[in-house]
């Protein structure tokens, strides 16, 4: 169930994202008149994450030992972009496996599903399922699922995005908070 707090940072995050879009929509929409034609491009995009996450109130355990509050990621994020040759947004999925907890000698793996939009500034927002496995014991392994939304900045170098972003996770074991970064290339065909 969700508490109080969770509501309230839920309404925040809700409120903010959509201040955001309502200043930067406008801003970048092209009009488009109903007999031109849109032309979609797409792009995939492969490359690292890095990051460290704070844990929720209630500690992990792994293995017998506890860890936490704060978390390393480290990752691989798969990104498959769709965007109007004419310009516009970009309507973004991602997939980024993580493994955490490296410097507590444990792995605490887990999954990301994110969907959302990136405008032609850099400016993105998402949100999606998002999977952790919890160690209650040695012999309790868990799946945790829970719901991930995302904001940040992804910045373009030739060709090579740079993101930045801030993420919030929320599930029955609490919340948890992530800045993760890295880059992403176009994947490189093999001939």
């Amino acid at each position: 169930m969700f508490t109080i707090n969770t509501i309230r940072t839920l309404r925040v995050i809700a409120g903010t994202l959509t201040g955001l879009v309502l200043v930067v929509a406008p801003c970048t929409a092209d009009v488009v008149g109903s007999d031109e034609q849109i032309i979609m491009k797409s792009r995939k995009l492969d490359g690292p994450r890095m990051g460290v996450s704070v844990l929720g109130t209630k500690p992990i355990n792994v293995d017998g030992k506890t860890i936490g509050p704060v978390l390393s990621q480290f990752g691989w994020q798969f990104e498959w972009l769709i965007r109007p040759e004419n310009g516009g947004p970009a309507f973004v999925t991602e997939i980024i496996p993580f493994v955490g907890g490296v410097e507590y000698s444990v792995v605490v793996p887990s999954l990301s599903l994110v969907t959302g939009i990136r405008f032609p500034q850099g400016f993105e927002f998402g949100m999606g399922p998002h999977l952790s496995v919890r160690f209650n014991s040695e012999a309790d392994k868990t799946v945790n699922p829970s719901l991930v939304m995302a904001v940040g900045h992804t910045f373009d170098f030739s060709g090579v995005n740079i993101p930045l972003n801030l993420a919030m996770t929320n599930s029955s074991s609490g919340q948890s908070y992530s800045f993760v970064f890295g880059y992403a290339i176009p994947s490189l065909s093999r001939k």
